[in-house]
């Protein structure tokens, strides 16, 4: 056993014994020095401590295998009072740990540093996505000479009122500028645009903070007053917005005085869908315009009548001229 083992590379620092189940070592590589006594008095681990370590093995340390702290098997022989005892210093073991493990866990970071950086990358671009979505969200329905909100805004916010079945009342209103045409064509395009400007400033100036202004196109403009219940409160409100607009605007050192008429609908009084309160609203503009301008006229069923009657006239007109029905009195 003793010249077996001692061929036995079990690398530095570690031990393979044939011991007896007393600890006496039989034969041990690497091959222990014995002296002239070691028959009447052979060299012997820690039995004791060695049987005691789970049959896995565990560590074992300085003095029960030798003078190093160890990592440690034993495997009792069947038929013999003897073991096979394994013994690999822990810091040969430490050291094939670090071998192992250190790459493992370089490459570990390294893949976690990758996955790291194409989740950064990846969750800016698709926040610079939605940025950029909701930056032209809102400029599709961004009025870019006013600032208020546009046309398609003013519908879907209508649309969204239609939706909730008129549970809550309100006004809608339409205002258009009276002779704006005459500023464009005598002052020049750029000062009418600042005075549309100027103008979108007066409405979110007197308007409260929860009614939603836009501008329609050219000199038009509409806004929603939530919570409008009757023609007197609507017509207080309008009245606001006239008088402040009535004030004369200071456009580059001209003092331009400018009036505006305006139409209003009731929901749901005059009507609960987005449609009907929308041609209401244009068919009472329409009306105060007639009227004189600088006027204010709330829908009614008369107006209706009246508009209805208008349009009736307008098509026979128009069908007596094309049969040539008209003659000289």
């Amino acid at each position: 056993f003793a010249n077996r083992l001692a061929r036995v590379d079990v690398g530095a620092d570690s031990v393979i014994a044939f011991m007896l189940n007393d600890g006496t070592v039989m034969a041990q590589s690497p091959a222990l020095v014995l002296d002239k006594a070691s028959e009447a008095n052979p060299p012997k681990h820690d039995a004791e401590a060695l049987f005691a370590l789970r049959s896995t093995g565990g560590l074992a340390p300085a003095g029960v295998l030798g003078d190093r702290e160890r990592y440690v098997a034993v495997r009792r022989l069947a038929n013999f009072p003897a073991a096979i005892v394994v013994g690999v210093a822990t810091g040969t073991v430490n050291d094939e740990v670090r071998r192992a493990v250190i790459p493992l866990a370089i490459a570990s970071f390294v893949v976690c540093a990758v996955i790291v950086l194409v989740t950064a990358l990846w969750s800016r671009q698709l926040r610079r996505d939605r940025r950029q979505s909701a930056r032209q969200f809102e400029q599709a329905r961004t009025d870019v000479m006013t600032g208020l909100a546009n046309r398609l805004c003013f519908v879907e916010w209508l649309e969204a009122l239609d939706k909730g079945g008129g549970a809550t009342p309100y006004a809608v209103y339409f205002a258009d500028l009276d002779n704006f045409k005459t500023i464009n064509d005598t002052l020049g395009h750029d000062i009418g645009d600042k005075l549309l400007a100027a103008v979108a400033e007066r409405l979110v100036d007197n308007l409260g903070s929860a009614d939603r202004i836009a501008r329609l196109g050219g000199d038009e403009f509409a806004f929603i007053c939530m919570g409008v219940t009757d023609e007197g409160n609507a017509l207080r409100i309008a009245d606001i917005v006239v008088s402040a607009i009535r004030q004369p605007f200071l456009i580059e050192g001209h003092h331009l005085a400018i009036t505006s008429s305006i139409g209003i609908s009731l929901c749901p009084r005059d009507g609960r869908d987005l449609v009907s309160l929308l041609k209401n609203a244009d068919l009472a503009l329409f009306k105060a315009k007639a009227d004189g301008r600088g006027l204010t006229r709330v829908f009614s069923e008369e107006l209706a009548s009246i508009m209805a009657t208008r349009r009736e006239l307008q098509a026979d007109l128009e069908e007596a001229w094309k049969l040539g029905q008209f003659y000289l009195v």
